[in-house]
Protein backbone atom coordinates (compact mmCIF):
# COMPACT_ATOMS: atom_id res chain seq x y z
CA UNK A 1 0.00 0.00 0.00
CA UNK A 2 2.85 2.39 -0.23
CA UNK A 3 2.57 3.12 -3.90
CA UNK A 4 0.51 5.90 -5.11
CA UNK A 5 -3.43 6.03 -3.83
CA UNK A 6 -5.96 7.25 -6.54
CA UNK A 7 -9.34 7.69 -5.13
CA UNK A 8 -12.32 5.76 -6.92
CA UNK A 9 -14.71 8.32 -8.16
CA UNK A 10 -17.57 5.98 -8.33
CA UNK A 11 -17.49 5.23 -4.22
CA UNK A 12 -19.34 7.37 -1.85
CA UNK A 13 -18.94 6.62 1.73
CA UNK A 14 -21.50 8.42 4.27
CA UNK A 15 -19.51 11.02 5.83
CA UNK A 16 -16.68 11.18 3.75
CA UNK A 17 -16.98 15.08 2.52
CA UNK A 18 -13.66 14.70 0.72
CA UNK A 19 -13.04 11.64 -1.62
CA UNK A 20 -9.03 12.21 -1.61
CA UNK A 21 -9.47 10.42 1.86
CA UNK A 22 -10.90 7.65 0.32
CA UNK A 23 -7.71 5.48 0.18
CA UNK A 24 -7.00 5.91 3.56
CA UNK A 25 -10.92 4.65 4.85
CA UNK A 26 -10.25 0.82 4.95
CA UNK A 27 -6.86 1.24 6.97
CA UNK A 28 -8.92 3.64 9.92
CA UNK A 29 -11.16 0.40 10.75
CA UNK A 30 -13.62 1.91 12.61
CA UNK A 31 -11.48 3.51 15.08
CA UNK A 32 -12.26 6.76 13.77
CA UNK A 33 -15.52 8.19 12.14
CA UNK A 34 -15.67 9.66 8.66
CA UNK A 35 -16.97 12.81 9.72
CA UNK A 36 -13.59 13.22 12.08
CA UNK A 37 -11.29 12.44 9.05
CA UNK A 38 -12.82 15.43 7.31
CA UNK A 39 -12.78 17.21 10.03
CA UNK A 40 -8.94 16.94 10.60
CA UNK A 41 -7.92 17.74 7.21
CA UNK A 42 -10.06 20.45 7.47
CA UNK A 43 -7.67 21.38 10.26
CA UNK A 44 -4.57 20.76 8.63
CA UNK A 45 -5.22 23.63 6.06
CA UNK A 46 -6.85 26.19 8.43
CA UNK A 47 -5.38 29.23 8.88
CA UNK A 48 -4.15 31.54 11.89
CA UNK A 49 -7.33 34.10 12.77
CA UNK A 50 -5.27 37.52 12.02
CA UNK A 51 -2.78 35.62 10.18
CA UNK A 52 -4.25 33.61 7.13
CA UNK A 53 -0.81 33.19 5.36
CA UNK A 54 0.06 31.14 8.66
CA UNK A 55 -1.17 27.62 8.87
CA UNK A 56 -2.87 27.64 12.69
CA UNK A 57 -1.24 24.21 13.47
CA UNK A 58 2.08 24.90 15.43
CA UNK A 59 2.99 21.25 13.12
CA UNK A 60 2.31 22.40 9.72
CA UNK A 61 5.30 24.47 9.32
CA UNK A 62 4.26 26.02 6.18
CA UNK A 63 1.87 25.58 3.12
CA UNK A 64 3.39 23.15 0.77
CA UNK A 65 -0.49 22.37 -0.89
CA UNK A 66 -2.94 23.76 -2.43
CA UNK A 67 -5.85 23.16 -0.12
CA UNK A 68 -8.18 22.65 -3.19
CA UNK A 69 -6.21 19.83 -4.39
CA UNK A 70 -7.23 18.02 -1.23
CA UNK A 71 -10.51 19.27 -0.79
CA UNK A 72 -12.23 19.48 -3.89
CA UNK A 73 -14.55 16.57 -5.51
CA UNK A 74 -12.83 15.50 -8.14
CA UNK A 75 -8.82 15.22 -6.80
CA UNK A 76 -6.72 16.25 -9.47
CA UNK A 77 -3.97 13.62 -8.27
CA UNK A 78 -3.34 10.87 -6.10
CA UNK A 79 -1.58 10.58 -2.92
CA UNK A 80 0.11 8.41 -1.16
CA UNK A 81 -1.12 6.67 1.68
CA UNK A 82 2.09 7.88 4.08
CA UNK A 83 1.27 11.63 2.98
CA UNK A 84 -2.49 11.26 3.69
CA UNK A 85 -2.22 9.69 6.93
CA UNK A 86 0.92 12.13 8.58
CA UNK A 87 -1.18 14.83 7.60
CA UNK A 88 -3.97 13.44 9.50
CA UNK A 89 -1.48 13.08 12.49
CA UNK A 90 -0.48 16.52 12.22
CA UNK A 91 -4.24 17.92 12.33
CA UNK A 92 -4.90 15.24 15.40
CA UNK A 93 -1.26 16.31 17.54
CA UNK A 94 -2.72 20.21 17.05
CA UNK A 95 -3.82 21.74 20.39
CA UNK A 96 -6.92 23.41 18.79
CA UNK A 97 -8.24 19.83 17.62
CA UNK A 98 -8.37 18.44 21.24
CA UNK A 99 -11.89 20.21 21.53
CA UNK A 100 -13.75 18.80 18.60
CA UNK A 101 -11.87 15.14 19.41
CA UNK A 102 -13.43 15.00 22.87
CA UNK A 103 -16.52 16.23 22.04
CA UNK A 104 -16.68 13.25 19.72
CA UNK A 105 -15.64 11.15 23.07
CA UNK A 106 -12.54 9.50 21.28
CA UNK A 107 -9.05 9.34 22.29
CA UNK A 108 -6.47 11.33 20.56
CA UNK A 109 -3.64 9.80 22.25
CA UNK A 110 -4.77 6.50 20.36
CA UNK A 111 -5.88 8.36 16.96
CA UNK A 112 -2.36 9.79 17.07
CA UNK A 113 -0.82 6.71 17.58
CA UNK A 114 -2.94 4.90 14.70
CA UNK A 115 -2.22 7.47 11.86
CA UNK A 116 1.21 7.43 12.93
CA UNK A 117 1.55 3.37 12.64
CA UNK A 118 -0.14 3.95 8.93
CA UNK A 119 2.83 6.79 7.97
CA UNK A 120 5.52 4.57 9.13
CA UNK A 121 4.51 1.43 7.89
CA UNK A 122 3.69 3.23 4.45
CA UNK A 123 6.58 5.46 4.11
CA UNK A 124 9.19 5.24 1.38
CA UNK A 125 12.81 7.00 2.25
CA UNK A 126 14.87 5.69 -0.19
CA UNK A 127 15.17 6.41 -4.08
CA UNK A 128 13.59 5.81 -6.42
CA UNK A 129 10.12 4.33 -4.51
CA UNK A 130 10.26 7.79 -2.62
CA UNK A 131 8.54 10.50 -3.72
CA UNK A 132 7.73 14.34 -2.62
CA UNK A 133 4.38 13.09 -0.85
CA UNK A 134 7.15 10.63 1.78
CA UNK A 135 9.26 13.90 2.24
CA UNK A 136 6.22 15.92 3.27
CA UNK A 137 5.28 12.88 5.16
CA UNK A 138 8.99 12.81 7.01
CA UNK A 139 8.85 16.75 7.29
CA UNK A 140 5.26 16.46 9.19
CA UNK A 141 6.98 12.88 11.62
CA UNK A 142 9.67 14.87 12.43
CA UNK A 143 7.72 18.15 13.34
CA UNK A 144 5.37 16.21 16.01
CA UNK A 145 7.65 14.18 17.18
CA UNK A 146 8.13 15.28 21.44
CA UNK A 147 12.30 13.89 21.31
CA UNK A 148 14.93 16.20 19.99
CA UNK A 149 17.48 13.28 18.49
CA UNK A 150 14.13 11.65 16.61
CA UNK A 151 12.72 14.78 15.09
CA UNK A 152 16.26 15.69 13.53
CA UNK A 153 16.24 12.14 12.34
CA UNK A 154 12.97 12.84 10.34
CA UNK A 155 14.15 16.03 9.22
CA UNK A 156 17.43 14.67 7.79
CA UNK A 157 15.64 11.40 6.16
CA UNK A 158 13.43 14.18 4.43
CA UNK A 159 16.52 16.47 3.15
CA UNK A 160 18.63 13.06 2.00
CA UNK A 161 14.95 12.11 -0.01
CA UNK A 162 14.96 15.22 -1.47
CA UNK A 163 18.33 15.36 -2.85
CA UNK A 164 18.24 11.71 -3.79
CA UNK A 165 15.06 12.86 -6.21
CA UNK A 166 16.15 16.10 -6.86
CA UNK A 167 13.56 18.57 -5.60
CA UNK A 168 16.22 20.43 -5.90
CA UNK A 169 15.98 21.22 -9.42
CA UNK A 170 13.36 22.56 -11.69
CA UNK A 171 11.48 20.52 -13.72
CA UNK A 172 12.02 21.09 -17.81
CA UNK A 173 9.22 23.36 -19.15
CA UNK A 174 6.02 22.02 -19.69
CA UNK A 175 5.20 21.30 -23.40
CA UNK A 176 1.27 21.44 -23.10
CA UNK A 177 -0.83 24.58 -24.44
CA UNK A 178 -1.73 27.06 -21.37
CA UNK A 179 -5.22 27.87 -21.69
CA UNK A 180 -7.34 29.58 -19.46
CA UNK A 181 -10.80 30.24 -17.61
CA UNK A 182 -12.83 33.47 -17.95
CA UNK A 183 -11.01 34.17 -14.42
CA UNK A 184 -7.65 33.75 -15.38
CA UNK A 185 -6.99 30.23 -13.88
CA UNK A 186 -5.56 27.35 -15.53
CA UNK A 187 -7.66 24.66 -16.23
CA UNK A 188 -5.31 22.16 -18.36
CA UNK A 189 -2.87 19.14 -17.99
CA UNK A 190 -0.71 22.68 -18.32
CA UNK A 191 -1.84 24.04 -14.74
CA UNK A 192 -1.48 20.18 -13.39
CA UNK A 193 2.19 19.95 -13.96
CA UNK A 194 2.55 23.79 -13.11
CA UNK A 195 1.13 22.93 -9.83
CA UNK A 196 3.55 19.97 -8.90
CA UNK A 197 6.02 22.65 -9.94
CA UNK A 198 5.36 24.66 -7.42
CA UNK A 199 4.90 22.13 -4.89
CA UNK A 200 8.60 20.78 -5.56
CA UNK A 201 9.40 24.56 -4.82
CA UNK A 202 7.84 24.89 -2.01
CA UNK A 203 8.45 21.71 -0.27
CA UNK A 204 12.38 22.33 -1.12
CA UNK A 205 12.84 25.63 0.32
CA UNK A 206 10.83 24.35 3.23
CA UNK A 207 13.44 21.79 3.81
CA UNK A 208 16.05 24.42 3.06
CA UNK A 209 14.88 26.66 5.86
CA UNK A 210 14.85 23.66 8.34
CA UNK A 211 18.11 23.06 7.23
CA UNK A 212 19.27 26.43 8.53
CA UNK A 213 17.67 26.10 11.67
CA UNK A 214 19.63 22.83 12.60
CA UNK A 215 22.45 24.32 10.71
CA UNK A 216 22.48 26.81 13.92
CA UNK A 217 21.59 24.30 16.65
CA UNK A 218 24.30 21.74 15.54
CA UNK A 219 26.60 24.33 14.93
CA UNK A 220 27.55 23.30 11.56
CA UNK A 221 27.24 24.49 7.56
CA UNK A 222 24.15 23.75 6.32
CA UNK A 223 23.75 21.15 3.64
CA UNK A 224 20.99 21.64 1.00
CA UNK A 225 21.89 24.63 -1.43
CA UNK A 226 18.86 25.80 -3.58
CA UNK A 227 20.46 27.88 -6.90
CA UNK A 228 19.07 26.44 -8.91
CA UNK A 229 14.92 27.01 -7.91
CA UNK A 230 12.84 29.96 -8.19
CA UNK A 231 11.23 31.42 -5.01
CA UNK A 232 7.48 29.96 -4.66
CA UNK A 233 5.30 32.34 -6.26
CA UNK A 234 2.69 34.83 -3.94
CA UNK A 235 0.87 32.19 -1.76
CA UNK A 236 -2.79 33.93 -2.34
CA UNK A 237 -2.02 32.99 -6.18
CA UNK A 238 -1.21 29.35 -5.51
CA UNK A 239 -3.90 28.76 -3.56
CA UNK A 240 -6.02 30.09 -6.65
CA UNK A 241 -4.16 27.82 -8.77
CA UNK A 242 -3.59 31.48 -10.97
CA UNK A 243 0.04 30.01 -11.99
CA UNK A 244 -0.05 32.63 -14.87
CA UNK A 245 0.82 35.58 -11.64
CA UNK A 246 4.36 37.09 -12.06
CA UNK A 247 5.45 33.83 -14.63
CA UNK A 248 8.84 35.11 -15.51
CA UNK A 249 9.54 37.71 -12.89
CA UNK A 250 10.05 35.61 -10.17
CA UNK A 251 13.79 35.04 -8.62
CA UNK A 252 15.91 31.66 -9.35
CA UNK A 253 18.19 30.93 -5.94
CA UNK A 254 17.74 32.83 -2.53
CA UNK A 255 16.89 35.97 -1.80
CA UNK A 256 17.01 38.54 0.58
CA UNK A 257 14.13 40.87 0.71
CA UNK A 258 10.86 40.90 2.80
CA UNK A 259 7.69 40.54 0.29
CA UNK A 260 5.00 39.46 1.99
CA UNK A 261 3.15 37.76 4.76
CA UNK A 262 3.75 33.59 4.52
CA UNK A 263 6.89 32.38 5.61
CA UNK A 264 8.52 31.60 2.15
CA UNK A 265 8.15 35.87 1.81
CA UNK A 266 9.12 37.10 5.21
CA UNK A 267 10.98 34.11 6.74
CA UNK A 268 12.98 32.31 3.99
CA UNK A 269 15.36 35.06 3.41
CA UNK A 270 16.29 35.45 7.38
CA UNK A 271 17.30 32.00 7.17
CA UNK A 272 18.87 32.42 3.78
CA UNK A 273 21.22 34.89 5.33
CA UNK A 274 21.63 32.51 8.64
CA UNK A 275 22.90 29.97 6.24
CA UNK A 276 25.58 32.16 4.72
CA UNK A 277 26.90 33.00 8.09
CA UNK A 278 26.58 29.57 9.91
CA UNK A 279 28.75 28.39 5.94
CA UNK A 280 31.74 31.80 6.41
CA UNK A 281 31.62 30.31 10.17
CA UNK A 282 32.91 26.74 8.97
CA UNK A 283 34.75 28.14 6.40
CA UNK A 284 33.12 28.14 3.15
CA UNK A 285 35.13 29.40 0.22
CA UNK A 286 32.69 31.90 -0.62
CA UNK A 287 32.72 35.15 0.61
CA UNK A 288 29.15 35.89 1.59
CA UNK A 289 27.83 39.56 1.85
CA UNK A 290 26.46 39.26 4.85
CA UNK A 291 26.43 42.68 6.15
CA UNK A 292 24.90 43.73 3.04
CA UNK A 293 21.95 41.13 2.87
CA UNK A 294 21.03 42.03 6.35
CA UNK A 295 20.97 45.36 5.58
CA UNK A 296 18.78 44.92 2.34
CA UNK A 297 16.39 42.28 4.14
CA UNK A 298 16.01 45.31 6.70
CA UNK A 299 15.17 47.93 4.13
CA UNK A 300 12.80 45.57 2.83
CA UNK A 301 11.02 45.23 6.30
CA UNK A 302 10.86 49.21 6.61
CA UNK A 303 9.51 49.43 3.13
CA UNK A 304 6.89 47.14 3.95
CA UNK A 305 6.09 49.29 7.15
CA UNK A 306 5.52 52.17 4.82
CA UNK A 307 3.85 50.86 2.12
CA UNK A 308 1.19 49.35 5.40
CA UNK A 309 1.26 53.03 7.02
CA UNK A 310 0.59 54.67 3.70
CA UNK A 311 -0.76 58.14 4.79
CA UNK A 312 -2.38 57.37 7.54
CA UNK A 313 0.08 57.17 9.99
CA UNK A 314 0.49 53.78 12.30
CA UNK A 315 0.12 50.64 10.78
CA UNK A 316 -3.96 49.82 11.15
CA UNK A 317 -4.96 47.22 14.01
CA UNK A 318 -6.80 45.49 11.66
CA UNK A 319 -3.29 44.74 9.61
CA UNK A 320 -2.14 42.00 12.64
CA UNK A 321 -0.27 39.88 10.01
CA UNK A 322 1.80 43.22 8.69
CA UNK A 323 2.22 44.08 12.51
CA UNK A 324 3.34 40.32 13.02
CA UNK A 325 5.48 39.69 10.02
CA UNK A 326 7.84 43.03 10.34
CA UNK A 327 7.87 42.66 14.51
CA UNK A 328 9.14 38.83 14.24
CA UNK A 329 11.64 39.83 11.00
CA UNK A 330 13.31 42.98 13.06
CA UNK A 331 13.59 40.55 15.98
CA UNK A 332 15.14 38.21 13.77
CA UNK A 333 17.39 40.16 12.21
CA UNK A 334 18.96 41.70 15.67
CA UNK A 335 19.63 38.23 16.69
CA UNK A 336 21.21 37.79 13.21
CA UNK A 337 23.29 40.53 13.64
CA UNK A 338 24.32 39.25 17.30
CA UNK A 339 25.27 35.98 15.53
CA UNK A 340 27.67 37.32 13.37
CA UNK A 341 29.75 38.89 16.80
CA UNK A 342 30.04 35.44 17.85
CA UNK A 343 32.82 32.94 18.10
CA UNK A 344 30.64 30.37 17.43
CA UNK A 345 33.70 27.42 18.89
CA UNK A 346 30.65 24.90 20.40
CA UNK A 347 27.58 24.14 19.30
CA UNK A 348 24.18 24.87 20.79
CA UNK A 349 23.23 20.99 21.36
CA UNK A 350 26.35 20.85 23.36
CA UNK A 351 24.32 23.05 25.46
CA UNK A 352 27.62 25.45 25.51
CA UNK A 353 27.57 27.71 22.68
CA UNK A 354 29.72 30.77 23.59
CA UNK A 355 28.86 34.12 22.68
CA UNK A 356 31.49 37.12 22.29
CA UNK A 357 31.66 38.75 25.75
CA UNK A 358 31.24 42.31 23.76
CA UNK A 359 28.02 41.96 23.26
CA UNK A 360 27.32 45.62 23.63
CA UNK A 361 24.20 46.52 26.57
CA UNK A 362 22.25 47.70 23.77
CA UNK A 363 22.06 44.78 21.93
CA UNK A 364 20.44 43.23 25.07
CA UNK A 365 17.91 45.75 25.52
CA UNK A 366 16.77 45.97 22.39
CA UNK A 367 16.59 42.08 21.98
CA UNK A 368 13.75 42.14 24.73
CA UNK A 369 12.04 45.40 23.47
CA UNK A 370 11.52 43.32 20.34
CA UNK A 371 10.69 40.45 22.33
CA UNK A 372 8.28 42.45 24.45
CA UNK A 373 6.78 43.94 20.84
CA UNK A 374 6.60 40.47 19.67
CA UNK A 375 4.20 38.84 22.64
CA UNK A 376 2.05 42.29 22.80
CA UNK A 377 0.75 40.98 19.10
CA UNK A 378 1.47 37.45 19.51
CA UNK A 379 0.81 36.45 23.17
CA UNK A 380 0.84 32.86 22.65
CA UNK A 381 3.90 33.12 20.07
CA UNK A 382 1.76 31.08 17.42
CA UNK A 383 2.90 32.80 14.39
CA UNK A 384 5.55 30.39 13.29
CA UNK A 385 6.44 28.57 16.36
CA UNK A 386 8.88 26.29 14.98
CA UNK A 387 11.23 28.73 13.78
CA UNK A 388 10.88 31.07 16.17
CA UNK A 389 11.87 28.92 18.77
CA UNK A 390 16.05 28.87 18.15
CA UNK A 391 15.77 32.54 17.63
CA UNK A 392 14.27 32.84 21.00
CA UNK A 393 16.76 30.75 22.63
CA UNK A 394 19.37 33.04 20.80
CA UNK A 395 18.13 36.09 21.69
CA UNK A 396 17.61 35.18 24.90
CA UNK A 397 21.55 33.97 25.75
CA UNK A 398 23.42 37.45 26.04
CA UNK A 399 20.58 38.08 29.02
CA UNK A 400 22.48 35.34 30.52
CA UNK A 401 25.68 37.16 30.29
CA UNK A 402 24.91 40.78 30.52
CA UNK A 403 25.33 42.75 34.08
CA UNK A 404 22.90 42.50 36.55
CA UNK A 405 21.83 45.95 35.83
CA UNK A 406 20.72 45.39 32.86
CA UNK A 407 17.75 42.63 34.03
CA UNK A 408 15.75 44.06 36.23
CA UNK A 409 12.69 44.50 34.71
CA UNK A 410 12.24 41.65 32.46
CA UNK A 411 10.91 38.98 34.92
CA UNK A 412 7.28 39.89 33.36
CA UNK A 413 8.49 38.89 29.79
CA UNK A 414 10.27 36.01 31.19
CA UNK A 415 7.46 34.43 32.80
CA UNK A 416 5.57 34.86 29.83
CA UNK A 417 8.11 33.26 27.72
CA UNK A 418 7.97 30.34 30.13
CA UNK A 419 4.47 29.69 30.15
CA UNK A 420 4.39 30.08 25.84
CA UNK A 421 7.63 26.85 26.48
CA UNK A 422 5.13 24.81 28.65
CA UNK A 423 2.20 25.47 26.50
CA UNK A 424 3.84 24.94 23.44
CA UNK A 425 6.34 22.42 23.72
CA UNK A 426 8.92 24.75 22.24
CA UNK A 427 12.18 22.81 21.14
CA UNK A 428 15.82 22.91 21.12
CA UNK A 429 17.42 24.02 24.60
CA UNK A 430 14.91 27.35 24.87
CA UNK A 431 14.16 25.31 28.11
CA UNK A 432 17.64 25.48 29.19
CA UNK A 433 17.80 29.46 28.50
CA UNK A 434 15.01 29.87 30.34
CA UNK A 435 16.03 27.67 33.45
CA UNK A 436 19.15 29.69 33.23
CA UNK A 437 17.73 33.35 33.21
CA UNK A 438 15.27 31.89 35.81
CA UNK A 439 18.10 31.55 38.09
CA UNK A 440 19.41 34.89 38.11
CA UNK A 441 15.87 36.22 39.95
CA UNK A 442 15.77 33.19 42.39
Amino acid sequence: MSGILACPPTIHRIGLRYPALEPLVPHLVYQISLPLVCDLLDLYFETQPQAPAHPLSPYVLGFMFRRQSFLQATPPRPYRLALLSSMLLVAAETSEAHSFLRACHVDRRQICSLLKGLALANIQTVAPMGSLDDVVACIHLGAVERDDDHGRFWFRTACFLAQAIELGRELPPSTFPTSQSMGGIEHTADALQEEEREERRRVWWLLYMVDRVFALYENRSPILLGHDVLQPMDDAEYQNGNFQACRGLRIRGPAFECNGHSIYAHLLPLLTILGEIMAQRHGSNLDYPISHHLEVYKASLQRMRGEAQGSTGPIAERDTETQLAIAYGTYMARVLGILMTEEGESGLASERHQSQSGTRAADVAAVFDDISHILGLDPDSKFMQFFFGIFLFRGLWPLVQSPSELQLNRRPTLDTLGRIVTAFDIHYRVRVALSICAGIYS
